[in-house]
């Protein structure tokens, strides 16, 4: 792909995902929480006098998600119902604190949003020019493998998980905890899920090791598969940061994004390393 194409398709993009800093994109996930009070009213509207839906007691845990400063929004009995914040604190578990860390970063009306998306991409961009050096180096010796699978792979766990987050935000948090001990249950459909795409990934990686080292040996095929993982890392982040605040729109940009620069990367390898014909 040429740089003119390029230089349209990104304002564009800029254009679109400003259009969709909207309060109907907004991105605001539900937590689970722990009441504190003696007695906690869920009421039909953010005000203290309107009807009374539910009465929960102390220590009891509930699933709501931030409507203003003063006011959380719970579903209860098939009705959207509002809370006191004053009234209930996280429920912070060990499993649970870095999801939280990154729900209260991953917020696009912050600064450190923008800071964090920007180096992801600007690191994206940085791993990309790496990677194309390598591969100028070893294609000089005609023993470059062209098509790298595992940034592929990664950008499609990284919009799947920003799709996850997004919808089934507390069911991603109890199946990571068994994601990390080993153990996903027969039931925890997000479990079993979140461990096919760890062993795709792996898989895709031992993948492009093996083909890697056999096309360019042992010490330039392990440097290169290196830079496709470190690539692949940098585009699952954007692309995640990119889906979970914006959903679709954010998938559907990081896809456009990321398949203008895969495009080009591939093109720019086969046009300077042209596949090797013998003499007749």
């Amino acid at each position: 792909m040429t740089r003119r194409p390029l230089q349209i398709i990104y304002p564009l993009l800029l254009l679109i995902l400003c259009a969709a800093c909207d309060n109907q994109f907004e991105f605001r996930s539900s937590s689970r929480y722990v009441v504190i009070s003696q007695n906690l009213y869920v009421r039909s509207a953010p005000s203290p006098t309107s009807v009374v839906l539910r009465t929960y007691s102390q220590g009891d845990t509930i699933t709501a998600k931030p409507s203003d400063s003063n006011w959380l929004i719970v579903n209860t009995d098939n009705a959207t119902g509002f809370v006191p914040s004053n009234s209930i604190k996280p429920l912070e578990t060990a499993s649970h604190q870095g999801f939280i860390a990154f729900n209260n970063i991953n917020n696009w009306h912050t600064a450190t949003y923008w800071i964090i998306l920007t180096s992801a991409l600007a690191l994206c961009w940085l791993c990309e020019r790496l990677n194309m050096q390598i591969r100028k180096r070893i294609g000089s010796q005609g023993m470059v493998r062209r098509l790298p699978l595992i940034p592929v792979v990664l950008f499609v766990c990284g919009g799947l998980c920003g799709v996850l987050y997004h919808n089934w935000h507390n069911q991603l948090i109890d199946s990571l905890q068994s994601l990390l001990s080993f153990t996903p249950t027969q039931s925890d459909v997000m479990g079993w899920l979140l461990w096919a795409q760890v062993l795709v990934a792996l898989i895709t990686l031992l993948i492009d090791l093996l083909a890697s080292i056999f096309k360019s040996g042992a010490k330039w095929g392990l440097l290169l598969t290196l830079s496709d993982l470190l690539l692949g890392l940098m585009v699952f982040a954007s692309a995640l940061l990119l889906t979970t605040p914006f959903y679709l729109i954010g998938l559907a940009i990081a896809i456009v994004l990321f398949a203008a620069r895969y495009i080009r990367m591939v093109s720019r390898s086969t046009q300077q390393h042209p596949r090797y014909v013998p003499p007749v």
